[in-house]
């Protein structure tokens, strides 16, 4: 594994780990749940440009979130029973950055706790999984 995609696989880590935790804890104001959305944000924002580094190595390009995904289900990353919820989790980011709603931020955060923590964890298993094997 290369040092870049390997020290950007060190952050997304990170970065899930505490999504996980946050996700995790009782939720019982709307500051935490802002920090759980907030997490969500940050490992949204790592994941993608780890598939970005990571693709390189495959010979492919991605300047895009949604590229890099689209990258991720090619390499077998994200699976096809998987894809509903990719397209609804960046639907879903790109909401958190520019509206905020009571009723939708309390949607994603269901979202997140329920799907995206899963989806992300799966998809850095994968990836550290087929790293390991390069």
């Amino acid at each position: 594994m290369k040092k870049k995609v390997e020290l950007s696989m060190a952050n997304f880590l990170a970065a899930l780990r505490r999504l996980e935790k946050f996700s995790s804890m009782t939720v019982t104001n709307d500051r935490d749940r802002a920090g759980v959305i907030q997490a969500f944000e940050f490992t949204f924002e790592v994941a993608w440009k780890t598939i970005q580094k990571a693709i390189e190595d495959e010979g492919l390009r991605a300047v895009s979130p949604k590229g890099a995904f689209k990258a991720a289900f090619q390499l077998g990353w994200i699976l096809e029973n998987e894809q509903a919820d990719w397209i609804q989790l960046l639907e879903d980011r790109n909401l958190t950055s520019h509206t905020y709603r009571e009723e939708l931020a309390n949607e994603i955060f269901q979202r997140i706790q329920l799907k995206y923590v899963i989806r992300l964890r799966n998809l850095f298993d994968r990836m550290e999984k087929d790293q390991v094997a390069d």
